[in-house]
């Protein structure tokens, strides 16, 4: 495994660790314990990865060093269809266990119950064994009850630094059900006798971690065989459902072995993170394409839920082609724009015009001028080449959005998502006000779950009912007219505002008002943009 991984490192140009931890940060599957120091022990031969640290640095390394050397691919190759033979043939054994039947230590063969007492023995004989482990084993990937019982007692000892003997664990761990307390004080004195060096400990653990995630998949199998099954058997069979179980399991079992840790194994990921927010290079958040704006929310975050809500012709859909435009021409990275009222032809338009600086009516009518062309064709390379995928079915249910985003995440990367616009996910005219509430609450926890799970922004647009026109005071949109379920779980609300949309000879016109009526990670506030509706854009009015 070392020597595979070293030719790929090699093969990758031998980069330092901190630019591989903040790569690696950057891909939604790698896991959050693989930071740089990881790295460096995995590099040195100090710490045996788990099946999750291994295929990320090892996917990682490859991507980095393609195309510089086939015998480092083939070396990589190897070494990961040997790890992937490993799991299926564990989860294949798995296959015959019932549902009805609970997984206990009897249910596994000698080896794997040995292999958590050797590395209980371990941790017994050695502190520096349990900080070595604990950062991808959990209690839930034991078998055995009474050994599972054992590592949580030894991880309250240390955070306690309490010195570790085995009365002391004994005392700790008080009477369990299941078990006399002469038979655990004989159980334990026996790990202890039995203990190998500690140095293996990581060793052992390496083995239950993957032993652990086969087993996972297996119960994730049974559970999506039984309906499909079930679903076979229907007089009208809906496989929707079917689905959206094998995306969620498949994605749970993906991410078994991730556990709780303390604060202050994340202090090394957070200096990163604070690094990397001063880097104008390569920052780790999303830029609105607003200066001031960005001042105020820090940035797009991956994780958040970002509402954008405003009364009909404020511009919504077109400040949310700003963000992507941001995103993907300015900062070539993937976004995803789904839109239930507009086609891939319009949208497409709209952005060639607010790049190009091109009258969307001059595009449209066949009117443009020799000039307007010229500009048009340097900008054109630019919005080719960016990552921007478009759907644009009038029909998009909240089911196909979270189905081509975990796609799109898996294939090509994604960084921004934004549907245009919510309220038009549910559509009909038959619901009553508490139905659409529901709905609308559905849909926003659809969202927000998404945004968490595949680590990217998610902007969803809102059009807010009728405002007054009558005063000036009362068609501008406040808090109180976003629905609950919306103010709730959003981490941002960005409420849009345009004076000359209700009084075309406004002292103001031309302006529009980014109100941040709600922010969970810095002030609110209000931003002023120059709206250039006849390009189809937004521009930052603090630009020098």
């Amino acid at each position: 495994m070392l020597v595979a991984l070293h030719a790929a490192y090699a093969a990758a140009g031998r980069p330092g660790l901190r630019p591989m931890a903040l790569g690696l940060r950057r891909d939604n599957s790698a896991p959050a314990t693989l930071n740089y120091q990881a790295i460096g022990k995995i590099l040195n031969g100090k710490l045996i990865p788990n099946p999750k640290q291994i295929l990320s640095l090892a996917g990682w390394l490859f991507r980095e060093g393609a195309g510089s050397g086939q015998s480092a691919e083939e070396e990589c190759g190897r070494f990961l269809d040997r790890l992937q033979g490993l799991c299926s043939a564990a989860h294949e054994q798995q296959l015959g266990f019932g549902r009805e039947k609970s997984f206990s230590a009897a249910d596994y063969s000698n080896h794997q119950v040995e292999d958590e007492r050797k590395l209980l023995g371990c941790m017994i004989l050695s502190v520096d064994a349990i900080a070595d482990v604990k950062e991808f084993i959990g209690a839930g990937d034991f078998v055995d009850e009474f050994n599972s019982a054992v590592f949580v007692t030894l991880l309250e000892l240390l955070e306690r630094h309490e010195k570790i003997s085995p009365a002391r664990i004994l005392e700790e761990m008080g009477n369990l059900p299941s078990i006399t307390p002469s038979r655990a004080e004989r159980l334990l004195h026996a790990i202890v006798a039995a203990a190998p060096e500690s140095r293996t400990a990581e060793i052992h653990a390496a083995r239950m971690s993957a032993r652990s995630l086969a087993r996972e998949i297996a119960r994730a199998g049974e559970e999506v065989a039984e309906l499909a099954h079930s679903i076979s058997s229907a007089e009208d069979p809906d496989t929707e459902d079917l689905v959206r179980l094998v995306e969620r399991k498949l994605l749970a079992a993906s991410n078994a072995q991730s556990m709780p840790s303390r604060a202050a194994n994340s202090v090394e990921g957070a200096l990163d993170v604070l690094e990397a927010a001063g880097s104008t290079q390569n920052p780790l958040w999303l830029t609105s394409g607003f200066r001031d704006l960005d001042l105020l929310t820090s940035g797009f975050r991956p994780g958040e839920l970002i509402v954008v809500a405003g009364a009909s012709r404020m511009g919504k859909s077109t400040l949310a082609l700003n963000f992507v435009r941001a995103c993907s021409v300015s900062g070539n990275r993937p976004s995803f724009l789904t839109s239930l009222q507009a086609n891939q032809s319009e949208i497409t338009m709209r952005l060639m015009s607010a790049e190009a600086r091109v009258a969307l009516h001059h595009m449209t009518s066949g009117t443009m001028t020799d000039e307007e062309w010229t500009r048009l064709a340097k900008r054109m390379p630019s919005v080719n080449s960016a990552p921007v995928h478009i759907a644009d079915a009038a029909s998009y249910k909240i089911t196909e959005i979270v189905r081509d985003c975990r796609k799109l995440a898996k294939s090509n990367g994604l960084h921004l998502v934004v549907v245009d616009s919510i309220d038009l996910l549910f559509p009909g005219l038959e619901m009553t006000a508490d139905e659409r509430e529901r709905n609308l609450a559905a849909v926003v926890r659809e969202l927000r779950a998404v945004a968490r799970e595949l680590d990217l922004t998610v902007i969803a647009l809102y059009q807010l009912g009728r405002l007054s026109t009558e005063r000036y005071e009362t068609s501008r949109p406040e808090m109180r007219h976003i629905p609950w379920a919306l103010e709730s779980a959003a981490d941002l609300v960005i409420l849009l505002h345009r004076d000359d949309a209700y009084e075309l000879h406004s002292p103001r016109a031309g302006e529009a008002d980014l109100i941040v009526a709600k922010n969970r990670s810095g002030p609110t506030g209000v931003v002023t943009a120059a709206f250039q509706g006849h390009y189809a854009r937004f521009v930052d009015m603090s630009q020098d």
